[in-house]
């Protein structure tokens, strides 16, 4: 069984702003397969995976991915 997940920063320390972000998702973001029935839960034929990417600026509530967007 392969497991994947990943993360990164990335820093300037050029700039006075900071970001911060992630990536949520509709579903859980693991699947786990049971042998004795062969199934997947959750089964993504059913239920298709949305990844929804987010952006803030620190110490702001707006979400810069989704939100109406600001010269920052």
């Amino acid at each position: 069984m392969a497991i994947s997940m990943g993360q990164f920063t990335i820093h300037d320390y050029n700039d006075a702003v900071t970001l911060t972000g992630y990536i949520s998702t509709n579903i859980q973001k693991y699947q786990i397969y049971n042998p004795d029935t062969d199934t997947v839960s959750p089964d993504y034929t059913s239920t298709n995976l949305i990844l929804t990417p987010s952006l803030y600026v620190i110490n702001s509530t707006t979400d810069i991915m989704t939100g109406a967007q600001t010269a920052i």
